[in-house]
């Protein structure tokens, strides 16, 4: 296939047009709330999603993983769903959800 050549030619060559790396740091939340981070991954229609809850000093204070099969349009919105039920059930506070899409 045509998409297997390019991906070899990357990495045989350097890109036409080189990657700028972005460097995402954590950012602390405000005292007396937590911040949970949650990501997905959807390869063939299979839902990966991970979440980690930390306070200010960055302490964990849960977390979890969860793979389902679903629509790409949907694992956002399904983790973002997962994220709030494990604060309810956790009772955490006051919270900040932060995912990087």
């Amino acid at each position: 296939m045509l998409n297997d050549d390019f991906r070899i030619y990357n990495l045989l060559n350097k890109p036409m047009f080189p990657v700028t790396p972005i460097e995402n740091k954590w950012e602390k939340p405000s005292w007396g709330m937590v911040k949970i981070n949650f990501d997905t991954t959807v390869p063939n229609k299979k839902m990966s999603f991970g979440m980690i809850v930390r306070d200010l000093d960055g302490f964990v204070s849960g977390g979890g993983i969860i793979e389902i099969d679903t629509q790409v349009e949907w694992a956002e919105i399904k983790a973002f769903k997962e994220s709030i039920l494990c604060d309810i059930n956790r009772k955490f506070g006051d919270v900040i959800f932060e995912t990087d899409n």
